[in-house]
């Protein structure tokens, strides 16, 4: 009898113990807070790779962690969100966050009611689901703020919007167009590490890969310098190639979970979805925290490469096309509008006038880059559910990226340039350079001083005293 006891009380410590390191190494591998436990019991976990464009054999196979060290921050630390105080909810935009309703109150009266609803119509919204949360009244707008509730819209005479229209900076001159003028360029993407997993990395047989997050922070590299001798002040939102925020991959996997079973999706898109999540939606919340709480810029510039399917990964193909366009944000569609934060987000610029700010700079950047680049406009499909074509040409379009949302300032967004075209790829190849060089056929700058001259043509001609 004794016997048995001590054998069960065995077994059920064995049972206890085995518990216990089972809630601790889940607790090591998922809070990011105990990184250097995980570190310690798990080793450095090797960098995550994008499973839908890596093959395993060339890479090896993907890991669910990345490195959670902090890194070095691109001028000035953007303030970072807690993960763990995030649900995935359905009505908000993913790792957003319920908005204050009543601060729009604070924003200003920049349009009327008139003005409102017209700029709705033309530029912000696809369909007519608007009307579900956007209601006139007598005293001016009745916002839905919830499914049980809704507000009017109260505009206070002061402003909290930060940023300036041209006509109100006022210390521009002749010979320093831009001085007095806040302007921050947003390199897109990350480069380096992430380059593969972010899916802007190819290679074509042996030659060297290209990148669009280092070419893009290359071009901001030349840009800075340029726009700084013009009298601007500039910021850059990164200044290498590595992520701003402190987030990576492992800091999602609860909320990844959370969003494949609210879908019903397999379990093995669990990883994939928690790297977009550090990739494509918290390094970009990262940064409009850096633009919106501590460079505060009258305008940003966001520097991006375009690129066409390129098929196989481990065989990308090369296409003719090449061209460009310029978007603005705008476009929402009818499940963007519902959602209570982008819903939010969408009011708040229409009420800012922001869009014809954007307007207005895209029209010059337009100008600039046709003499530059000589590059034809790149056309959506027709009636498209996603963009609104907002010039005659087609080079300027709305749509709803979220940069062009979040930065609450005018935003260019800048898609010159197809990386995977043929005479791209040559140009990419050259590198930088001084003067002009026989490439693809023809006598041309480095790409990345075309790129870049264009935008210091477009600043120039948009802020220069009339």
């Amino acid at each position: 009898m004794k016997k048995g006891l001590i054998n069960d009380s065995v077994d059920l410590v064995i049972v206890l113990v085995a518990g216990w390191m089972a809630v601790f190494l889940l607790a090591v591998y998922y809070v990011p807070q105990l990184e250097h436990v995980r570190d310690e019991v798990f080793g450095r976990p090797a960098e995550s790779q994008d499973t839908e464009s890596i093959k395993e054999d060339e890479l090896g196979k993907p890991e669910v962690a990345q490195d959670l060290s902090d890194p070095q921050q691109s001028e000035t630390a953007a303030p970072e969100v807690a993960t763990s105080s995030l649900v995935y909810r359905r009505d908000l935009a993913e790792l957003g966050e319920e908005p204050v309703w009543e601060e729009l109150d604070q924003v200003g009266a920049h349009v009327t009611v008139e003005e409102f609803l017209a700029d709705l119509e033309r530029y912000f919204v696809v369909g007519d689901r608007w009307q579900e949360f956007i209601t006139r009244s007598p005293a001016g707008l009745l916002l839905k703020t919830d499914p049980l509730s809704s507000r009017e819209l109260c505009l206070s005479e002061s402003s909290s919007r930060y940023w300036r229209p041209k006509a109100e900076i006022t210390t521009r001159t002749v010979e320093q167009p831009l001085a007095g003028v806040r302007i921050a360029i947003d390199p897109g993407h990350i480069g380096g590490k992430c380059a593969k997993m972010e899916e802007r990395w190819f290679q074509i047989d042996e030659s060297l890969p290209v990148m669009e997050g280092e070419m893009v922070l290359m071009v901001a590299q030349l840009l800075k310098p340029q726009l700084e001798a013009l009298g601007a002040e500039v910021k850059l939102t990164r200044s290498e190639n590595a992520p701003v925020g402190i987030q990576r991959t492992p800091h999602f996997m609860a909320l990844a979970q959370a969003k494949i079973e609210s879908y019903g999706w397999p379990q093995d898109r669990q990883i994939e979805q928690a790297q977009k999540m550090f990739y494509r939606t918290a390094e970009i919340r990262a940064r409009s925290r850096l633009v919106n709480e501590v460079f505060q810029p009258d305008m940003a510039v966001a520097l991006h490469f375009n690129a066409e399917a390129w098929g196989d990964p481990s065989d990308p193909q090369l296409t003719e096309n090449n061209h460009f366009h310029i978007l603005v944000n705008g476009a929402y569609t009818s499940g963007e509008v519902a959602q209570h934060d982008q819903r939010y987000e969408m009011i708040k610029r229409i009420l800012e006038g922001t869009i014809h700010e954007e307007i207005a700079l895209a029209e010059c950047f337009v100008e600039a880059f046709k003499q530059e680049t000589q590059l034809p406009a790149y056309h959506y499909e027709p009636n498209s559910k996603r963009a609104i074509q907002v010039d005659d040409e087609g080079y300027v379009w709305a749509r709803n990226l979220l940069a062009n949302r979040l930065f609450q300032c005018p935003v260019v967004f800048l898609e010159p340039y197809v990386m995977n075209s043929a005479e791209v790829h040559a140009r990419a190849q050259e590198g930088d350079y001084v003067g002009e060089r026989m490439v693809a056929g023809k006598m041309r700058k480095s790409i990345f001083r075309e790129y870049a001259d264009a935008i210091v043509r477009a600043l120039t001609e948009y802020y220069g005293p009339e």
